[in-house]
């Protein structure tokens, strides 16, 4: 825009110059018509006072002289004309340009307000799906804390509950079984020690009683030992809420051989990856089932 304002005034200033110029152009035909005039004048003078003969021929001469004179006089008024009019021709073109160029930066300038609106629409918009997320994820893991502080209550109530269903039958046992028992007893003892023979004191220490019996019956398939809860408190506990792993880990510890593998397997592996702790109760509990698959 400055350079355009430039560009006029200087446009300005040569039709101004240059109007200047045709007021002396106009000032000196002034001049050369009284001069031509006066020249006339004294020619006639002269030649009526030479001769009679000499006066067409001296009018002939002025006369000729005038044309060219207003020939010459024309010519620079249609030069005149066509410098005015290209002058005009610049000073609208410059005006035009000037009026383009102020479009044009007020259209880059709207252009830059949407853009700037529509980046500010799009990271309100995305703070707002952020904090949804936040939100959404918060709620989730208390959803899922509450899932497992239930199943917890349920689990330990399950075990309550177990518990007293095995005293109740160890109170029920008959009389004529309780030698059958001692003596089922007394041999997983000694298995468990290792020892050839059992001592007196081993009759008396440490002996399994007949709900631990029961709570230890053999299982052929872990899998089908495990309710819905129990399957989602040892995925969240022992998995990392890795629901595929645990199976994956039932399926590996269903197919093992000895007892000793599946030990290795829990602990060598599985403790490892997880970070069990051996004295948390659903760890425990965990791997008193897999013991179960080989009583």
């Amino acid at each position: 825009m400055e350079e355009l304002r430039e560009r006029l005034e200087s446009l300005a200033q040569k039709v101004a110059l240059k109007e200047a110029e045709v007021l002396d152009l106009k000032n000196e035909i002034y001049t050369l018509r009284a001069m031509l005039n006066a020249a006339i004048d004294e020619q006639i003078r002269l030649e009526e006072e030479a001769s009679k003969h000499a006066e067409n021929a001296a009018i002939q001469n002025a006369t000729e002289l005038a044309r060219k004179a207003l020939e010459e006089t024309k010519l620079q008024e249609q030069a005149l004309e066509a410098q005015q009019k290209a002058e005009q021709e610049a000073r609208e073109r410059a005006e035009q340009l000037a009026h383009q160029s102020a479009i044009r930066e007020q259209t880059e300038a709207e252009q830059r307000a949407a853009e700037e609106a529509e980046a500010k629409a799009k990271a309100e918009a995305a703070e707002q799906l952020r904090l949804a997320e936040e939100k959404a994820q918060a709620e989730a893991a208390q959803r899922e804390a509450e899932l497992i502080a239930r199943l917890k209550a349920e689990k330990e109530a399950e075990e309550e509950k177990q518990r007293a269903l095995e005293a109740q039958k160890a109170k029920r046992v008959p009389e004529q079984d309780h030698e059958a028992i001692m003596r089922t007893i007394e041999e997983m003892s000694r298995s468990i020690s290792g020892a050839d023979k059992p001592t007196n004191a081993d009759r008396y220490t440490d002996k399994p009683t007949l709900g631990d019996k029961v709570s230890r019956s053999r299982l052929h398939d872990i899998k089908k030992a495990i309710g819905l809860n129990e399957k989602f408190l040892y995925a969240n506990e022992l998995f990392g809420g890795d629901m595929n792993a645990f199976k994956q880990a039932v399926d590996e510890l269903n197919h093992v051989d000895t007892e000793g593998d599946a030990n290795r397997l829990l602990n060598e592996e599985l403790a490892d990856k997880y970070h069990w702790n051996d004295e948390d109760e659903t760890v425990i509990a965990f791997k008193s089932l897999v013991s179960r698959r080989f009583v």
